[in-house]
């Protein structure tokens, strides 16, 4: 990103600097405001965005965690590019303990969204359309929830040779080339 002055949800990030900002695009049945938090870390060099996420399906606590320890250890303030990290992004889900969203609906199956459709393709449409085109790569830390079990694992496109490189830097015990699962948040972001 050779852009000298980056924006994200409105906010001018300055070189070198961070911030904590907020997706707020639903409410409880109540009056209260539900505020996604994103962390944004702007390195004070030029360079490529990275999008670290976790909770994209509300159940699966230990992405969440991975996230947090790595914005509590601050590995997400880059010396060049920017960091975004989104530790909950089914902060719905999240708080009642849920695969889905609110309205049944499976958030990672809905991408890019709508903004007029249900309130998870609403969110999701809104990840698109203010993240997404800031991001050069994407890690997302899914880790199971319930009875489901995941091995460690980083999962690529089957012919992606320049994901197969950087997957090799993380040294995981397993590479698993996949297909794309239709309106996933992955699909999105390689088509």
């Amino acid at each position: 990103m050779l852009n000298k002055e980056i924006e994200v949800l409105g906010q001018i990030i300055a070189k070198g600097k961070g911030v904590q900002l907020n997706l707020d695009i639903a409410k409880l049945h109540t009056p209260i405001k539900i505020q996604v938090p994103i962390i944004v870390e702007r390195g004070k060099k030029e360079g490529p965005t990275l999008l670290v996420t976790g909770g994209i399906h509300g159940n699966e606590i230990n992405g969440i965690e991975i996230v947090r320890q790595l914005i509590s250890k601050e590995y997400n303030k880059p010396e060049l590019g920017m960091v975004i990290c989104i530790p909950v992004v089914n902060v719905f889900g999240f708080l009642d303990q849920a695969r889905q969203f609110p309205d049944g609906r499976d958030l990672n199956r809905v991408f890019p969204g709508s903004p007029r459709g249900s309130l998870a393709s609403r969110f999701a449409y809104h990840i698109i359309k203010e993240i997404a085109p800031l991001v050069d790569y994407c890690i997302d830390y899914h880790t199971g929830g319930d009875s489901r079990f995941i091995v460690p694992q980083v999962r690529i496109g089957k012919h992606d040779i320049a994901s197969l490189e950087l997957a090799k830097v993380f040294s995981p015990s397993f590479i698993i080339k996949s297909a794309r699962r239709e309106k996933s948040l992955w699909e999105t972001f390689i088509s």
